[in-house]
C-alpha cells in the first residue's frame, strides 16, 4: 500500500512539473514591440540634418527619416571611389550605378528595390502592360524595420548596418571585385566615414577593407585582367573609400530624344511591348543634358533660333587636387566649347 502511494505521488509530481518547464517566460511588464515614439529614438543626443532624407545620428547609429512623398520616387545611386589604393585607378572614378525606389512593405517594414529598365510597356491601359509588369519584377535589395512613425508624414529606419555591410548598392560591382581579386569585406576594418544630406541628394561615404586572394603562380596572365595590387600582395587586403550619391530624380522625366544614327550620340535603349505589335520594338534614345528654356517667351525665342540662357546651365567642377597652373586651361576649354553647345 505504501509503495502504491509513493508511485502515485511521484507520477503526480512529474506531471505537474512538465507544463512548468514547457511554458515560455511571460513578457516583461511594459514591453512594447513595433514602432516607438519618435522622441524615444531621436533624443537630445541626436545630431540631425534635414534634406531629401533627413539623417539623425544617435551615438554610432545612423537613422534615415523617409518622408511619405519619397515613397515610389526614383533615386539614382552613383558610387565613386573617393580614395583608392595604389594601382586601382584614381579618386572620382565611377564604379557602380543603380536606380532605387522605396516602398512600404508588410509588418512595419520599408523595402528598397533596384529598378531595371530593360523591358517596358508605355501604355498602362493596354492588356500587355500587366504581363510586362509581372515578367519584370524588380529585386528587393534591402528590408528595414520601421523604428518610428512621425505624425503620419515620415518613417524612421536604421541604415547603419546596411550601409556598413558589403551590399551592392553602396559597394563595388561583382565585376570590379573579380578584377581586384576580392574575396570578402573585412567588417572589423570597415566603417561609415560620414553621411550628409541635402535637398535633392544624400551622400554616404564608407571606408571598406577587402580581403584578397593571392594570384596563381602557375596560371598564365589573363588578358584584360589588371596586375595584382601592391597592397594585396603585401597585406592580403586593400582599403578604399567609396562615396555613394543618392540623387532624387525629377518627378516629371525629361522628354526623350530618339536616336538618329546620322548624328553621333551616346545612347540607351529598352524593349517596348504593345498590344498591337507582333514583336518587341527596341527604342533607342540619346544621352543629353536637360537644357530647357526658363519661360514660355524664351521657348518661342529658341524656336526662332535665338540664343537663350537655359533654366539650369551645364556646370563643370574642377577637382580641388588639380594643380593650380592647369586650372585656367581647363576653364578655357569649357568656355571655348560654348560655341558648339
Amino acid at each position: 500500500m505504501n509503495r502504491c502511494k509513493l508511485l502515485l505521488l511521484a507520477t503526480i509530481a512529474s506531471v505537474s512539473f512538465v507544463p512548468a518547464l514547457a511554458q515560455a517566460p511571460a513578457p516583461a511588464a511594459g514591453a512594447r514591440s513595433g514602432p516607438k515614439p519618435f522622441q524615444e529614438i531621436v533624443n537630445g543626443k541626436a545630431v540631425s540634418q534635414n534634406g531629401m532624407m533627413s539623417v539623425h545620428k544617435v551615438e554610432d547609429r545612423y537613422y534615415f527619416e523617409l518622408p511619405d512623398s519619397l515613397v515610389g520616387r526614383l533615386i539614382m545611386a552613383i558610387t565613386r571611389i573617393s580614395r583608392t589604393p595604389t594601382g586601382a585607378g584614381y579618386g572620382g572614378v565611377e564604379v557602380n550605378r543603380q536606380v532605387l525606389q522605396w516602398e512600404k512593405g508588410p509588418d512595419n517594414k520599408m523595402l528598397l528595390r533596384c529598378v531595371g529598365f530593360v523591358n517596358t510597356s508605355a501604355d498602362s491601359t493596354q492588356q500587355i502592360f500587366q504581363a510586362v509588369e509581372m515578367s519584370n519584377v524588380n529585386p528587393i535589395v534591402g528590408s528595414f524595420d520601421i523604428k518610428s512613425i512621425r505624425q503620419d508624414t515620415s518613417v524612421l529606419i536604421d541604415m547603419t548596418d546596411y550601409v556598413k555591410a558589403d551590399n551592392q548598392v553602396f559597394s563595388l560591382t561583382p565585376t570590379e571585385k573579380q578584377l581586384y581579386r576580392i574575396t570578402a569585406q573585412a567588417s572589423d576594418r570597415s566603417y561609415v566615414q560620414s553621411i550628409k544630406t541635402f535637398p535633392i541628394n544624400t551622400e554616404v561615404k564608407v571606408v571598406r577593407t577587402y580581403n584578397t586572394s593571392a594570384p596563381s603562380i602557375m596560371a598564365p596572365p589573363t588578358p584584360g585582367m589588371p596586375a595584382p595590387l601592391p597592397g594585396a600582395l603585401d597585406a592580403g587586403a586593400i582599403t578604399m573609400e567609396l562615396n555613394t550619391s543618392m540623387i532624387l530624380l525629377p518627378a516629371k522625366p525629361m522628354r526623350r530624344r530618339l536616336e538618329d544614327r546620322r548624328v553621333g550620340y551616346f545612347t540607351n535603349n529598352y524593349n517596348v511591348y504593345a498590344d498591337n505589335s507582333q514583336r518587341t520594338v527596341p527604342e533607342t534614345f540619346v544621352q543629353r543634358w536637360r537644357l530647357e528654356p526658363k519661360s514660355a517667351a524664351d521657348y518661342e525665342r529658341a524656336k526662332r533660333g535665338e540664343l537663350i540662357e537655359p533654366a539650369k546651365p551645364i556646370v563643370f567642377y574642377i577637382d580641388p587636387a588639380t594643380p593650380a597652373q592647369w586650372k585656367k586651361y581647363l576653364m578655357q576649354g569649357v568656355e571655348d566649347s560654348e560655341t558648339c553647345l
